[in-house]
C-alpha cells in the first residue's frame, strides 16, 4: 500500500517542474531574441518561435513566404546567432507555425 504524500512534498515536486519549465522558456526566449536581432528589421517580426537543442536551430515563422525569405537571410544571420548563443549551429529547421489559435494564415 502506498501512503499519501504530504502536501508540502507535492508542492516542492511541482515547484521543481515549474522551475525547469521557466528555465526552458527563458532559454527559448534568448534564442528568439538572438535570431530576431541577427535578421534584417523587415524579417525579424515574422519569426514566431525559435529554439536551440543539440546543435539544431528550430525556427517557426508565420507563413511560407516568410519562411523562404528567412531561409535566404540565414546565411548572414547564422554566425551572429551562433556567437550570441556561444554555440555551434550544425543544422537549421524552418517551419510554418500557427500563431493565432488555429486559424489558417495566408
Amino acid at each position: 500500500m502506498q501512503y499519501p504524500k504530504p502536501i508540502s512534498e507535492l508542492l516542492h515536486l511541482g515547484q521543481n517542474k515549474l522551475s525547469d519549465l521557466e528555465r526552458r522558456l527563458r532559454a527559448r526566449d534568448a534564442v528568439l531574441d538572438a535570431l530576431r536581432g541577427a535578421l534584417p528589421e523587415t524579417l525579424a517580426p515574422h519569426v514566431a518561435t525559435a529554439g536551440f537543442e543539440a546543435g539544431r536551430l528550430s525556427v517557426g515563422v508565420r507563413s511560407a513566404v516568410w519562411a523562404t525569405r528567412i531561409r535566404y537571410a540565414m546565411g548572414a544571420a547564422l554566425p551572429l546567432v551562433a556567437a550570441s548563443l556561444a554555440a555551434e549551429i550544425t543544422a537549421v529547421r524552418i517551419r510554418v507555425v500557427r500563431t493565432d489559435g488555429g486559424a489558417d494564415q495566408a
